[in-house]
């Protein structure tokens, strides 16, 4: 009976390892530009050279070897640098059965699947997911070893389903945790819940949030989070995003870098047109944004 090897490399140059796991598509070396996969989804690792990723006016580097990308295939207008590293082809749908099932269904596939439909740069720097990705890129490196292939052990202890795990806790693990802390009244009164999100919405304010992200987040409808705003804020749940996103640039423009641009400024803000960014600053501060980067940048070369 004839086996066929697992693991191939291809003809290019510097060939990469490909083989298949499970469920999984599993490439590592030097993969080239990795654009949004045609359907499904796919997962990033960089681990010999920096990531690039560039959305809009927007750049972030992703470094080797715990910072990762996951690409859905409706991810649109992103462009990569070619990865030294890994590739994971991964079926959303299987996530995000794998995220009920983690969160003992107290949410439904279709909440995770909403998450997975975006495009999520990762850089685990703390635990838990500092340790999530470490554990990861163990089990990476072991699927690759062939002996264990060819005698069928990484199937028989379904590595496959440890990885999918790992990788579905890194990308939902924040839901998973909110709804096991709901369930167990663990998670405290609706004001320390708002208190929560609104932290979150201050450390993503780089993000293009929307009111479905603080639904997400948050896992009240979109009429208790207007409500809750209206009641501390006195205006509406986007409203509120939009006047922290330029009281942080109003911030950073009068104490800037002597690099600085509106332009990267309003990015850092969650701004990819600086014509919008101009135009909502100026009905703000009734000041162009220029004019007050130029007071910024005269301070600093006064100092």
């Amino acid at each position: 009976m004839t086996t066929l090897p697992l693991i191939t490399r291809t003809t290019t140059t510097t060939p990469p390892l490909c083989w298949t796991l499970g469920s999984l598509r599993l490439s590592h070396g030097a993969l080239g530009r990795c654009g949004p996969p045609a359907h499904g989804a796919a997962l990033l690792i960089p681990t010999a050279l920096p990531l690039t990723l560039q959305h809009a006016n927007v750049q972030r580097i992703l470094r080797p070897s715990l910072d990762l990308l996951y690409l859905p295939s409706q991810a649109t207008g992103l462009q990569t640098s070619s990865l030294h590293g890994w590739r994971l082809e991964l079926d959303p749908a299987r996530l995000a059965q794998r995220a009920a099932e983690l969160a003992d269904h107290r949410l439904s596939p279709a909440r995770f699947r909403h998450r997975l439909q975006t495009a999520v740069p990762l850089q685990p720097r703390e635990s838990p997911q500092r340790e999530l990705g470490e554990a990861l890129l163990q089990l990476l490196r072991l699927s690759s070893c062939e002996p264990l292939h060819q005698e069928q052990q990484l199937e028989r202890v379904g590595l496959d389903h440890v990885i999918l795990r790992l990788i579905t806790l890194l990308l939902c693990g924040d839901l998973i945790q909110t709804s096991r802390q709901r369930e167990d009244g663990q998670r405290g009164s609706k004001s320390q819940i708002f208190d929560q999100l609104l932290d979150w919405v201050e450390a993503n304010l780089d993000r293009s949030l929307q009111l479905s992200d603080l639904v997400e987040q948050s896992g009240y409808s979109q009429r208790s989070l207007r409500n809750f705003f209206q009641e501390r804020f006195g205006c509406g749940p986007i409203q509120w995003i939009r006047s922290r996103r330029l009281n942080g640039a109003r911030a950073r423009l009068l104490s800037p870098q002597a690099s600085d641009t509106v332009s990267a400024i309003a990015a850092s803000f969650g701004y990819p047109h600086l014509s919008q960014f101009s135009r909502d600053f100026q009905r703000a501060y009734q000041v162009r944004p220029s004019d007050l980067l130029r007071e910024g940048l005269r301070g600093l070369g006064a100092d």
